[in-house]
Parts: structure tokens; sequence; C-alpha cells
């Protein structure tokens, strides 16, 4: 349940800065916050965020649970925050992610759920599960024409490493039963259908 929806009356949010070295955050990030009425934001991440977060600094009111996945580094620096007293989230591996397409998938919609779960990190596994080659190959097209709509800092800051993990972490398995594609048990799984859109 999110926070907003439990009624939590605090809600910090710790956003990464862009890593083209200008200091700026993503303003898709802000805009989000803005909407949903969140005023603490804070520009960092990774251990030192959360022990900013965590054990608080001159600016930066300690917080009493922090949520969210992250690197080994992260997952690491979130056991170390138990230790003092700081509630986490259960401690997360790598992401496996699959999706399961067929002839009446929506080749954009899955192509967008695809490369949000590619930018989960370099350890995270994306599987891509088809009917017929068609289906990955429309897919692909889409994904490309996706990274290539995003402004320039996006495209090489966060869509270009996406689309490298994809192609890195990404078996696209054809399968001619759906049957079969539900042998593999990943964390997340989406079906692709005319049926359910990406659910």
């Amino acid at each position: 349940m999110p926070a907003i929806v439990a009624g939590v009356p605090r809600i910090a949010v710790m956003v990464p800065p862009l890593p083209d070295g200008a200091g700026r955050v993503d303003p898709a990030v802000l805009v989000v916050c803005r909407l949903l009425g969140i005023t603490e934001v804070y520009r960092a991440n990774g251990p030192a965020g959360l022990a900013a977060l965590g054990f608080g600094t001159a600016t930066i009111n300690p917080v009493r649970k922090i949520v969210g996945p992250g690197s080994p580094a992260v997952t690491a620096a979130q056991v170390e925050l138990q230790r003092h007293g700081v509630a986490t989230m259960m401690v997360l591996g790598p992401t496996e992610s699959m999706m399961v397409a067929d002839e009446s998938t929506d080749a954009r919609r899955a192509a967008l759920d695809l490369l949000i779960e590619a930018e989960h990190g370099e350890d995270s596994t994306v599987l891509l599960v088809a009917t017929n080659r068609d289906v990955i190959d429309a897919i692909d097209r889409e994904l490309d024409h996706l990274i290539a709509q995003l402004p320039c800092c996006a495209r090489h800051c966060s869509a270009c490493r996406s689309r490298r993990q994809w192609w890195r972490s990404a078996h696209r398995i054809v399968e001619r039963s759906m049957r079969r594609g539900q042998r593999i048990r990943p964390r997340t799984l989406a079906t692709c259908d005319s049926t359910a859109p990406c659910r």
C-alpha cells in the first residue's frame, strides 16, 4: 500500500542526481512529488543517502522507516540501518521479470513495461516469452522508437543504459505454447494479450 494511501504523516523522498554531472534530478520525479503533495525531497542516493535519512544530518531530520529497492550496496546499507533501529522493507535481491506475449499483444505497451523492468539494474534479469519471432521483433522496434523519442539527457543517461541492460540481460524465448512459459517463476510476471494488456 502506498504511504500516501496509508496516511503516513511524513514522507521524505530521496532522488538520485542525473549522471550528467550537473547535479540536476529528473524533473518528472519532482512533478509527481508536487502532484502528490510531497514537499520533502532530497537529492542523494546510495548508502550515503540512506545514512543521511536514517541517522539525520544538519539539514535532514531522521526517518523511522526506509523503503525501496536498490543496488547490492543499498541493500547492505539497509541491513546496517536495521541494526541501528531504522525499519526497512525486506531485503530484496536482483529482480527477475518476465513478460509473456502473443500475437494480440500491444507492442508499444509491452516495450514500455520491458524498459521499466530493464532499468532495475545490471544484476537483474528481464525475460520476454513470446509465441513467435514476429512478436519479439515488433516489441524490439517499439523499444528503439521509444528511446529515440526521449530527451537527449534522458537518452544518454537512463534510456541508453536501459537499452544496454536490455540487450545484456533480456532473454528472448520463443514458445509455441504459453504453458511452457509458465514453468519459470519470476518475481515479476506480466501477461500481455487481448484479455490482459500487460498486467
